[in-house]
């Protein structure tokens, strides 16, 4: 439902050879929302590891292997990490 929002964006600033990377990565993070109940990272930053890439986190970079962040370490403990969520969902990986 966004790909030609994604694509217009892209033409518009000159850049098509990023479209590719920009709909996976979109699609990635917004099936992890869909899929695995993953949270945006900004908005809840004790779930996410700020030192990791990951997908959910929107200044992440546009690339063609997204990736979860696996272990956060808060000091709170770590309640929920985007791994755990998906192998709470689909089983260890």
């Amino acid at each position: 439902m966004w790909t030609q929002d994604i694509i217009d964006h892209y033409v518009a600033y000159n850049d098509e050879e990023n479209i590719p990377a920009a709909l996976v990565t979109t699609v990635v993070h917004e099936l992890g929302h869909q899929r695995a109940g993953l949270t945006d990272a900004d908005e809840y930053p004790q779930y996410h590891d700020f030192l990791f890439d990951c997908v959910m986190d929107a200044g992440s970079p546009i690339t063609m292997s997204p990736k979860f962040c696996k272990e956060v370490d808060t000091d709170f403990g770590q309640e929920s990490s985007c791994l755990e969520n998906l192998e709470a969902n689909y089983g260890n990986f």
